[in-house]
């Protein structure tokens, strides 16, 4: 899990860099900019297709309720077209990218998963979700809790420290903080809780 998250967050880093440029000098550029933006997020989707196929087939499980009917009903045509990268595309760009509660509604039904005794199944989910929202911070903060319980604090701590290379938020920066803190390591919990202010 964690080698595939470090590829991850290879590409996340240079998506990030990419967000953080003021301004282009035309159309075009920012043309330019948005669609290479979306190629590295597709990249990041393809480079972790088996986990998120079985993902989504978990996340077709369950229909009942406004979140469950949403992400069950967009799971289902994911998997659909999972061979067909553009018809895949398109759906993660018409039906999550641009809804803005899709990210609500996953991380609703995820919430129903997380710590529920089964970590195969819970890693998958996160990695779906990590997948489909790779600029949000709440993904990584499941990661980081996921880490913790599975191979204890100290191996959190290290996630985090690369996490908040990479993704530089204040959400990350107080599970940072918490989880140095956790570790005995005071100074480092000062910095990222200070940073977290910032």
């Amino acid at each position: 899990m964690y080698l595939e998250l470090e590829n991850q967050l290879e590409n996340i880093a240079v998506i990030v860099a990419k967000q953080q440029v003021g301004s282009f000098s035309s159309q075009r550029a920012a043309h330019l900019y948005l669609e290479k933006t979306k190629a590295d997020i597709r990249q990041i989707l393809k480079q972790s297709s088996p986990l998120l196929i079985k993902g989504l087939s978990y996340l077709t499980e369950n229909d009942q309720g406004q979140a469950h009917s949403y992400v069950a009903g967009v799971s289902a045509k994911l998997l659909k077209h999972v061979d067909s990268s553009k018809k895949f595309n398109r759906i993660v760009e018409s039906e999550i990218w641009t809804n803005d509660y899709s990210l609500t509604h996953f991380t609703e039904v995820l919430d129903e998963y997380i710590d529920c005794g089964d970590i195969d199944k819970e890693e998958c989910l996160i990695g779906t979700v990590l997948a489909l929202f790779p600029l949000n911070p709440q993904p990584y903060i499941y990661l980081g809790s996921l880490v913790s319980r599975k191979n204890g604090v100290e191996d959190a701590a290290a996630y985090y420290a690369k996490i908040t290379e990479v993704i530089q938020n204040p959400a990350l920066y107080y599970f940072a903080a918490e989880c140095f803190y956790q570790n005995r390591d005071k100074d480092q919990a000062k910095k990222y809780y200070i940073a977290r202010l910032n």
